[in-house]
């Protein structure tokens, strides 16, 4: 909560005239390292895949700050999570990706909606919860 409170105030506080950061490439690739994100804001289009990868020990990487209400993908090195492809939807956020388990098309119920109508998705690792970021994905 600690990251994802700063960026969604910065956010808010930006004239509605003005674009957001520039945006991640389709795919967007975020690399947890070290016990922390090497990006940990990273903002994506509608409709964009997000891959995240490990650079050193195995992590599980899931939405909302204490608990998955849309996605739990784990990564290992060398072991990358499946593709995760975030699209806005009936006015919601939602994450649509296929795992071991089977395939997922889930409403990101911990996403905060923006005025422009993007989303800020924050995201943590399940095993080092010190690990905390955030997804902006763009209307």
């Amino acid at each position: 909560m600690r990251i994802v409170l700063p960026i969604l105030i910065v956010l808010l506080a930006l004239p509605t005239a003005q674009p957001l950061p520039a945006t991640c490439a389709d795919p967007c690739t975020i690399t947890a390292m070290v016990e922390a994100y090497v990006l940990p804001a990273n903002v994506i289009a509608d409709n964009s895949t997000v891959d995240f990868v490990s650079g050193d020990i195995g992590h599980v990487t899931a939405d909302g700050i204490s608990g998955s209400t849309c996605f739990s993908v784990s990564q290992g090195p060398g072991n990358p999570s499946p593709g995760i492809r975030f699209y806005i939807s009936g006015g919601q956020l939602r994450a649509n990706y296929s795992d071991g388990s089977g395939s997922h098309d889930n409403a990101c119920t911990s996403a905060v909606a923006l005025p422009d109508g993007s989303f800020v998705l924050p995201f943590y690792c399940r095993l080092h919860p010190n690990m905390r970021g955030a997804l902006v994905v763009s209307a």
